[in-house]
């Protein structure tokens, strides 16, 4: 749990940095979080490599100096990348919302623009694993993934991968029948 709270902490030291336009020093505790947290979750990787990017982008090409624009862009581009943090913070939060009020139907929507946001991770795996085995019968199982990973992966790799650890969630949750007949589903997603 200390982990989690250092690791904020640092973010949020990265975050005040680059709206002072201290862009070196942003850059290296973003980094430095990049290589010393190997568990964070996909969308947290995915967030702290975009600001690498744009501060590194910055600093490739830095603005006219007789302006403060260039800190006007960087504070505007920081305040986006929050925002979107936001929206999947909200997003996870009404999954588990409508979980809890069985209102899986309603989850699987928000499952379904999370992934389509590439933050996709083992809280959406295990959602998708329960909403899916609430709403269906064991032998509409399979339909009900693929259309998921229809609506919602654009590369059939990560479709097939998603597909397999949902297989594997539905098997530790319980749901070694639902995850049987999935697995024994002819697969529309493979890679070649």
């Amino acid at each position: 749990m200390s982990g989690k709270i250092m690791m904020a902490l640092d973010r949020l030291e990265a975050d005040t940095l680059w709206s002072k336009g201290r862009l070196k020093e942003a850059l290296k505790v973003y980094t430095r979080l990049l290589s010393s947290s190997p568990h964070m979750t996909l969308n947290t990787k995915l967030n702290l490599e975009a600001r690498v990017r744009l501060l590194q982008g910055e600093l490739d090409n830095p603005a006219p100096e007789d302006s403060g624009q260039a800190i006007d862009m960087a504070i505007k581009r920081l305040q986006y990348t929050l925002a979107e943090d936001q929206s999947i913070q909200d997003l996870r939060k009404g999954v588990r919302n409508f979980i809890d009020s069985a209102r899986f139907a309603d989850a699987l929507e928000n499952i379904k623009e999370l992934i389509r946001q590439n933050a996709a991770d083992e809280f959406c795996v295990s959602a998708a694993a329960e909403c899916i085995t609430k709403l269906h019968p064991i032998e509409d199982i399979p339909v009900a993934v693929d259309l998921l990973l229809v609506e919602s992966f654009h590369n059939p790799e990560k479709a097939a991968l998603f597909k397999m650890m949902l297989a594997k969630k539905m098997e530790t949750k319980g749901y070694a029948d639902q995850s049987r007949m999935l697995l024994h589903h002819e697969d529309r997603f493979i890679s070649y």
